[in-house]
């Protein structure tokens, strides 16, 4: 929905100028408005070229822990959304590290409305394969795979929740960590909703106890 959403909005600003956005937009839904991002006018765009270019980076540096196909989500969700809400005065400062901080308000627009929603599938399908590639899985499961699925989709909710929260406050926290992928793997809520979501998808995929006569 979130994909759905930012695409929608790259389209009607490219057509029509931000103005008509806010009247031939379908109607967003609550979770959609609460992450509704901001308007920029077409002007302020950053260039096809340029968003080709950012593309094309994007896909020559493989994260920890993301698969290819993971990658590849990411990077297509990234483009749109930064072309769609960073003007592109905001996209070029961020290239700076020094501006990649967050205490720089372009720097938190850029992990709300451009990492953290376009962190959906990846995270969904990262973590479905950790899950099943975990070999200290719980026994009680019955299916694996329908519970690693599970496990992905919670995960994919959290992210599309509180991804942006996790990932600055874990910056804030770990003065070190400056990579926002790393900063959401090292979260403490992301890593306890983890094993929230293990422990809650294991009740729908438990084995059934066996009856003795």
């Amino acid at each position: 929905m979130i994909r759905a959403l930012l695409l929608a909005l790259l389209c009607l600003v490219l057509a029509s100028g931000a103005s008509a956005l806010a009247q031939d937009a379908p109607a967003p839904t609550k979770g959609m408005l609460e992450k509704a991002p901001p308007l920029v006018e077409k002007k302020d765009m950053m260039s096809a070229a340029t968003a080709a270019a950012l593309f094309k980076q994007c896909r020559g540096f493989y994260p920890r822990r993301f698969t290819p196909s993971a990658l590849d989500s990411y990077c297509e969700c990234s483009g749109t959304a930064t072309q769609a809400v960073m003007t592109s005065d905001e996209h070029a400062s961020l290239q700076q590290e020094k501006n990649r901080v967050i205490t720089n308000p372009v720097f938190q627009k850029y992990v709300t409305y451009v990492i953290a929603p376009c962190m959906d599938k990846p995270t969904q399908d990262i973590e479905y394969l950790s899950c099943a590639l975990d070999r200290f899985a719980d026994a009680r499961i019955n299916n694996l795979p329908r519970y690693c699925q599970c496990v992905g989709r919670e995960m994919r909710n959290h992210v599309l929740q509180f991804g942006d929260v996790d990932i600055l406050i874990s910056m804030q926290t770990n003065k070190r960590v400056t990579d926002p992928f790393e900063a959401l793997w090292m979260s403490s809520r992301y890593m306890e909703q983890t094993q929230v979501a293990r422990d809650k998808c294991v009740m729908s995929y438990m084995k059934k106890p066996m009856i003795y006569n």
